[in-house]
């Protein structure tokens, strides 16, 4: 999961950059309009800030096996974290009710939240996508393509990014499996510190070879 965060974060930040570049361009060519301000860049995600330590939700309650209870969450007032340490990685649950079955995931760093994923059956990708528009607007860019299978069989795709000055959103209709639609929602300063981190030290270690 947080090699994919990473390789997603690092096609968000390298997308910003060409638009960055389309900007300065304009500068040179009045006749083209500016990349229009994304008016509905939020500042996190489910009421929970990127720049914010991540809070002190309650502990999701388990059943008499071990597992989550989902009967009891629904009696809470609001979110509840399950995972194994709250300071790297764990579920939401008691979601907002969107019409169909999700689920969420956090990853954290330096005790502040630093992506949201949301994940869904790939029947629900079209009502994901309204809730998305409806919520934080036209997407930055959308894109068609195709994925395969490991056996060759083929089916489409469709991303969607939403880019704004410090959060990213990418959503995908099919990552990781084909019967998967997945978003993220990023902080895009820390990733891209991350990256350009790894970048220096790739070229570190190059110059040792």
């Amino acid at each position: 999961m947080r090699h994919l965060s990473i390789a997603v974060a690092s096609t968000l930040i390298l997308a910003t950059s060409a638009m960055a570049a389309g900007k300065r361009e304009t500068v040179q060519h009045a006749s083209q309009p500016a990349p229009a301000k994304w008016a509905k860049e939020p500042d996190g995600f489910l009421g929970i800030k990127f720049s914010e330590l991540f809070p002190q939700l309650p502990d999701c309650p388990r059943s008499s096996l071990g597992v989550v209870d989902f009967q009891q969450i629904n009696q809470l007032p609001g979110l509840c974290f399950d995972g194994t340490s709250r300071s790297s990685y764990g579920h939401l649950w008691n979601l907002p009710k969107l019409g169909f079955s999700y689920s969420v995931t956090v990853m954290i760093a330096v005790g502040s939240p630093i992506d949201f994923t949301l994940t869904t059956s790939v029947d629900n990708y079209d009502d994901l996508v309204k809730v998305l528009i409806d919520r934080y607007g036209q997407p930055t860019s959308r894109t068609k393509g195709t994925v395969k299978t490991k056996v060759g069989a083929e089916f489409d795709n469709e991303s969607l990014e939403w880019i704004g000055t410090r959060v990213s959103i990418s959503l995908d209709k099919r990552r990781d499996s084909i019967d998967t639609s997945a978003v993220s929602i990023m902080d895009r300063e820390y990733w891209k510190t991350k990256l350009d981190q790894q970048q220096r030290e790739a070229a570190a270690g190059a110059s040792k070879l």
